[in-house]
């Protein structure tokens, strides 16, 4: 299943437009997904070091889905307690750093992540963790919650006593009533 933040790697054989991107897909690098876009096709980003610049270069990509020619979820972010309620994954410059094994973490990176989940109760229990990890860790960071088949949302709204929650997904940015959530 194609979901935002899933990594993809495509077929050496079909045209990116782009010698940047092929490059990198000759490289056997992933692209992440970031959205649909009409015609089966979809919003690819991946991002390259710059090592002169000391910040890496975010570049963006379209491709046909019969493009794919694998696809995986992001690396699981080994410091996260094993959990069958959830599964915390590294995306941002910890993902690309694991991934390329390059530089790519700077001393004002952040710690981006995702969590793949399937239920309101496991979105409360990996809230609950991640709550936990702001309190003690120096690193800022960021998070989504990931529902398959419905899209991510950002982790301090899920915590938020809100009625409604902005849900991003691969088509689209909307408002659900919290009560329609798995």
């Amino acid at each position: 299943m194609i979901r935002r933040h899933s990594l993809v790697w495509l077929q050496t054989n079909v045209s990116l437009g782009s010698a940047e991107a092929k490059q990198w897909r000759d490289a056997g690098n992933p692209f992440i997904v970031c959205r649909t876009r009409p015609e089966e096709s979809l919003s690819l980003g991946f991002c390259r070091p710059d090592h002169e610049r000391a910040k890496p270069i975010r570049l963006a990509v379209a491709a046909e889905v019969a493009m794919i020619a694998k696809i995986e979820r992001p690396p699981i972010w080994e410091s996260a307690p094993r959990s069958e309620n959830f599964t915390v994954r590294l995306i941002g410059s910890r993902m690309w750093e694991k991934l390329i094994g390059e530089r790519y973490v700077r001393a004002d990176s952040d710690l981006d992540l995702v969590v793949d989940l399937d239920s309101s109760a496991a979105a409360d229990s990996a809230a609950d963790f991640l709550a936990v990890v702001q309190r003690k860790s120096p690193i800022a960071f960021d998070a989504e919650f990931s529902f398959p088949g419905l899209g991510e949302i950002h982790w301090k709204e899920w915590r938020s006593s809100s009625p409604q929650v902005l849900v991003k997904s691969l088509d689209g940015v909307r408002l659900i009533a919290r009560a329609d959530l798995p």
